[in-house]
């Protein structure tokens, strides 16, 4: 019986030696990294107040699966629809992840900066199966660095069918002068002919002098106003995204004249941006005043640049 005894004892101390005790039991939260590639933002950085900037958040899970990601700004959870989730817009925020994003996530995430100047910082947060989270943080610094305008002002700008001297506008300072004048931006395409006085104003301006017009496209900026636009680089997208205009002609009941970038019969309100000679002008049709027994109609012109 001793003997059986030490036997077992013996064994014991055998099975106990050969256990495996190097496996660490702690479960390992997933990996979280900012991807460097071209334009993602991977660190702290300044971006212009307004714009959206991007990021590429990359993930691999730990000893779980992951569950959800979720992105913060000052530690609370952002609002979805300042979003983007590889291109599209974001659904909610938390994310929840399926399929093969659980194990390997690769994401670009668009983010609609501040509207105002500051300091904030965004967490881009992983949540697995079992609770355990990893993150990454970065600063974003939001500053204006838009360039102002130059100056503001209104101009008169006459039918071209009225006395001489009169149909052009120059735009650096409000000046009606003649529709042939060397420093006018833009003109009237005077009056049609076959109507009767009180109504054969065309109500159409034109450019001038090898100008560029083109009219602001509030279907692309519906945010767009002219009273809220104070810089210089405001004024040049909504030029790049305005409509082109045609040519067409115009005369006084004598010459014909050919003009490029011609208008439809404009309403209070029209916006346009006049290039020339590098320089972005913004004009708004402020007033329009019709008479009916002479050609003195005219345009009451809003300017910005």
């Amino acid at each position: 019986m001793q003997f059986f005894g030490m036997f077992l004892l013996a064994g014991g101390l055998f099975l106990t030696s050969c256990t495996d005790d190097t496996t660490d039991p702690t479960p390992t939260a997933a990996t979280v990294s900012l991807g460097t590639g071209a334009g993602f933002i991977s660190g702290n950085a300044e971006i212009e107040t307004g714009s959206t900037f991007n990021v590429n958040v990359i993930a691999t899970s730990g000893t779980n699966p992951m569950k959800a990601l979720t992105v913060y700004k000052d530690n609370v959870a952002m609002d979805f629809n300042d979003l983007t989730f590889n291109g599209s817009g974001a659904t909610s925020n938390p994310a929840l992840l399926f399929n093969t994003d659980k194990t390997s996530l690769n994401w670009e995430i668009g983010i609609l900066g501040e509207a105002t100047d500051g300091s904030h910082d965004y967490k881009f947060e992983i949540l697995d199966d079992n609770g355990l989270t990893n993150s990454v943080t970065i600063n974003i610094i939001t500053k204006t660095t838009a360039t102002p305008l130059e100056k503001t002002l209104m101009g008169v700008l006459f039918n071209q069918a009225g006395p001489t001297g009169t149909g052009g506008l120059d735009l650096d300072n409000g000046t009606s002068l003649g529709s042939a004048n060397v420093a006018v931006e833009i003109r009237d395409m005077g009056i049609d002919c076959g109507l009767p006085d009180a109504t054969n104003w065309r109500k159409q301006i034109g450019s001038a002098n090898s100008a560029d017009m083109r009219k602001v496209d509030l279907t692309v900026l519906p945010a767009f106003t002219f009273a809220a636009t104070v810089s210089k680089e405001a004024i040049l997208e909504a030029y790049t995204t305005g409509t082109v205009l045609g040519s067409g002609m115009t005369d006084n009941c004598t010459t014909p004249v050919s003009v490029n970038d011609v208008s439809a019969p404009v309403v209070v309100g029209d916006m346009f941006v006049v290039l020339s000679n590098s320089k972005y002008y913004l004009i708004q049709v402020a007033k329009l005043n019709n008479t009916t027994t002479n050609n003195d109609d005219n345009y009451e012109m809003n300017v910005k640049y």
